[in-house]
């Protein structure tokens, strides 16, 4: 099975550090990236994409290193992107977009590139409005259309950036179910910042803050960061790292818990909100 080896990954814009050795492995399945805006996650994407090279380290794919010219094309070959901001002409159709990138990837036969293109835009359920002109899509079609070029080819490491940005609760459920297909023989790296995706997807998060490897494990030990630290209670003034008005009227709290506390059991977001959240250390 495909794997993919991160090994003490650096890059500097200027006086800011955007990934600080980084190292990860993720292998067959989907590796969520979780981390706030700046902390390195779309940048770390990039370099996995091939359209930004590293400072420093290596970031290699079933052994493919894109620092080199030869092995770059080949991973490429290999490759599906969905980039946070997709760039589309307005002219374009759904069908003409996807079919563009299909020659971008050397897809050089009319009639099987076609159908290709159709298959892929079938995946996403955009057959319907194929020929309809890019600008007349909604923002969640449009990111439909992204993640039906990243899958041209059947591409062996998806790199998807905020892939589930735009869509409503149905097409992301939708968006899920073809993920977890496509993810039983294939490696999946996508950010996002919904933890629930995450809860939902994931069979490996990471979690990036300022550049660094704050968590590397399941979803699973990563609610288990919080555990014994999340509890409910009537009133909003216990000291607590994190806390929260629910719909039925009763606090969340996130942090150190007094003994007679209504103790909760812990979610991903909360494992995640108590390990970035600086307060947190003198809650502790």
């Amino acid at each position: 099975m495909p794997t993919l080896e991160v090994s003490e990954l650096t890059k500097r814009y200027r006086s800011t550090t955007a990934l600080d050795y980084v190292s990860l492995t993720a292998a067959t399945g989907v590796c969520g990236l979780l981390g706030p805006n700046g902390a390195g996650k779309t940048t770390l994407l990039r370099i996995l994409a091939t359209t930004l090279s590293a400072d420093g380290g290596v970031a290699r794919f079933d052994g493919l290193d894109p620092a080199d010219a030869g092995q770059r094309l080949a991973l490429r070959r290999r490759l599906g992107y969905v980039p946070q901001d997709p760039g589309y002409h307005p002219g374009f159709t759904a069908f003409a977009y996807v079919d563009y990138i299909a020659i971008l990837k050397e897809h050089v036969d009319r009639r099987c590139r076609h159908d290709e293109v159709r298959r892929v835009l079938d995946l996403v359920g955009l057959t319907d409005i194929a020929h309809r002109k890019m600008r007349r899509l909604s923002g969640g079609m449009r990111q439909r259309v992204a993640l039906a070029q990243s899958l041209l080819g059947e591409p062996d490491l998806l790199v998807l950036d905020e892939p589930t940005v735009g869509l409503d609760p149905e097409q992301r459920l939708r968006f899920r179910e073809l993920v977890s297909r496509l993810a039983a023989d294939r490696v999946v790296v996508l950010s996002t910042h919904l933890t629930e995706d995450v809860e939902a997807l994931c069979d490996q998060v990471v979690v990036l803050d300022e550049g660094q490897v704050r968590f590397d494990g399941t979803p699973q030990d990563l609610a288990g960061v919080a555990e014994g630290r999340v509890w409910r209670s009537d009133q909003p003034s216990e000291p607590s790292a994190v806390s929260w008005r629910m719909g039925d009227g009763s606090h969340r709290h996130i942090g150190t818990p007094r003994a007679e506390a209504d103790m909760l059991i812990p979610t991903v977001e909360d494992g995640y909100l108590l390990l970035l959240d600086k307060r947190s250390e003198n809650a502790a």
